[in-house]
């Protein structure tokens, strides 16, 4: 069982960390209810990830099953 997380805190800080590299981050997305959404993280257990204040669960299930595309670092 899988949780992907969006938060736009995290997003914010980790595009700020990769421009210091001179890299570009971008979010994954997730397709759900018809619909692709963005989100920032996956984790395996269903509380939030503390670190971000505004998380929100985008979708669960289990990840053979679900259709994504993993975040990307360019």
């Amino acid at each position: 069982m899988k949780y992907f997380w969006y938060s736009q805190n995290q997003l914010d800080f980790r595009r700020q960390q990769e421009a210091k590299l001179g890299r570009t981050f971008r979010v994954g997305h997730v397709f759900t209810g018809g619909a692709r959404k963005p989100y920032t993280e996956i984790t395996s257990t269903p509380n939030p990830p503390s670190r971000y204040s505004d998380v929100r669960l985008v979708t669960s299930g289990d990840q053979f099953r679900i259709t994504y595309t993993p975040p990307e670092i360019k």
